[in-house]
């Protein structure tokens, strides 16, 4: 290993890095390992739910249960990954990047880049479908006025910085930090970033063809934000980014819905629109054109210039 390869706090010499051949298999295990308790969370949340009500387990039912098992789920992904920095690679989180000065304006700032790449990718669509941008904005106007959307949205904003956070702590903290120290910056951007993108292989259950696209998207986000972390020096921007970029997207998937279903449970929208946002069914020519927008953003970042990692 080499602390003059390091993107961030370079690791101490007698940090015990993982091999680069094992990274990616233990990101995806630790992935594979928080399932468990988010469908364990999800599953009683429901069952419960409907012994409560009495009734079957309705839409309505599943979001706080869905939202509580996320939460939890990628929660967990952070303990887990600390307990692999601290207890095997015998390094401090510092060195994965959860470090810098000034660390809420880092955040907000990130909160800042992640709404206006989500905007550029929501407006490409909305141009693409004039109805659809109609909806949305009825949608945003209807959710706007009501308090139990504003709970909603203030749940779904939580469990967003986590879920962000932990993915970003993982894959371009842990992960980018410890491939970079052996084999340097590009090497540990690509193989962060097919990791990030096998993380989210669920796309291609339905649609094989077009979830192939899709998860090239994903990708091309991983490699955007593995940019942006190394230029920061620092993951704590990139997960508000991430946080921001999620929540935009699925806020306005949920805005259309909303708009489509007015007077309908907020909750029962959500797990509705939560379950389109994440599954790809059909290929559509705006997913290539989203994909190609990413890849853009991804190389615009990493024109703007990389700051080096300070030493120590």
């Amino acid at each position: 290993m080499s602390g003059q390869r390091a993107v961030f706090p370079p690791p101490p010499d007698t940090a015990r890095l993982t091999y680069v051949w094992a990274a990616p298999l233990v990101a995806l295990g630790f992935v594979a390992l928080i399932q468990l308790p988010v469908l364990l969370i999800v599953f009683v949340g429901i069952a419960a739910g409907g012994v409560l009500t009495g009734g079957e387990a309705t839409p309505d039912l599943m979001f706080w249960p869905l939202a509580a098992g996320i939460a939890v789920g990628f929660g967990f992904l952070i303990l887990v990954t600390v307990f692999w920095l601290r207890g095997f690679e015998r390094r401090s989180v510092r060195t994965a990047g959860w470090t810098g000065p000034n660390s809420f304006g880092r955040y907000v700032r990130g909160l800042a880049a992640g709404l206006m790449i989500a905007a550029v990718m929501i407006g490409v669509d909305a141009a693409m479908a004039p109805d659809e941008a109609g909806a949305l904005i009825e949608g945003l106007s209807l959710m706007a006025g009501s308090p139990g959307w504003l709970v909603i949205l203030a749940a779904l904003a939580v469990m967003f910085a986590i879920q962000s956070g932990a993915e970003e702590f993982t894959f371009r903290g842990w992960m980018l930090s410890a491939i970079a120290a052996r084999r340097g910056a590009a090497m540990a951007i690509i193989i962060s970033s097919i990791t990030f993108a096998l993380a989210h292989v669920h796309y291609v259950l339905l649609a094989p063809m077009a979830g192939l696209v899709a998860i090239a998207g994903v990708g091309f986000v991983g490699t955007a934000f593995a940019f942006y972390a190394i230029r920061e020096g620092s993951v704590i921007g990139v997960a508000g980014a991430h946080a921001a970029y999620n929540f935009s997207l699925v806020v306005a998937v949920i805005a259309g819905l909303a708009a489509r279903s007015e007077g309908s449970n907020p909750a029962a929208v959500s797990v509705e629109a939560f379950m389109e946002a994440t599954q790809v069914e059909a290929f559509e020519p705006s997913m290539a054109i989203s994909a190609g927008l990413l890849a853009l953003i991804a190389l615009g970042i990493a024109l703007i210039g990389r700051r080096k990692a300070p030493a120590g």
